[in-house]
């Protein structure tokens, strides 16, 4: 690879523990060559909650056309695709640790919601607290 700065890395997260590292690298070998592929963490437990993926193409095309996989429903779940800031593959730890907050959505510190009864059944009511000064 030597000296070149342009982007090989693609990370993928968010992905169902369901989905199998073949079954991941399949689907992102249709973007371009893949030079090195990685997929943690590398033992499922109970606790896990999903998987990310690391795919280094050949090109760098092959990054910016694959990121458009962002949002597709593989399994049960909306993956996310983007570029690394670096051309390498973490290891395991720092993988995990950059990825913990990732996917998981969190509604603006004004926003509440809360599930109420009617006599239809159940709704969904978002609260939207905004302060004026007058």
């Amino acid at each position: 690879m030597g000296s070149d700065s342009r982007l090989h890395v693609l990370q993928i997260y968010n992905i169902s523990t369901a989905a199998t590292n073949d079954l991941i690298k399949q689907l992102f070998q249709h973007f371009g060559r893949i030079e090195e592929f990685q997929v943690y963490p590398v033992l499922i437990t109970a606790q896990t909650t999903q998987k990310v993926a690391y795919v280094r193409y050949e090109k760098e095309k092959s990054v910016l056309v694959a990121q458009h996989m962002t949002n597709t429903v593989f399994f049960d779940r909306a993956i996310i695709c983007v570029p690394t800031t670096t051309n390498t593959i973490p290891d395991e730890e720092t993988a995990l640790l950059n990825s913990a907050g990732l996917g998981k959505r969190v509604l603006p510190a004004h926003v509440t919601n809360k599930v109420e009864e009617n006599e239809h059944g159940q709704k969904m009511v978002s609260i939207f607290v905004t302060f004026f000064s007058m």
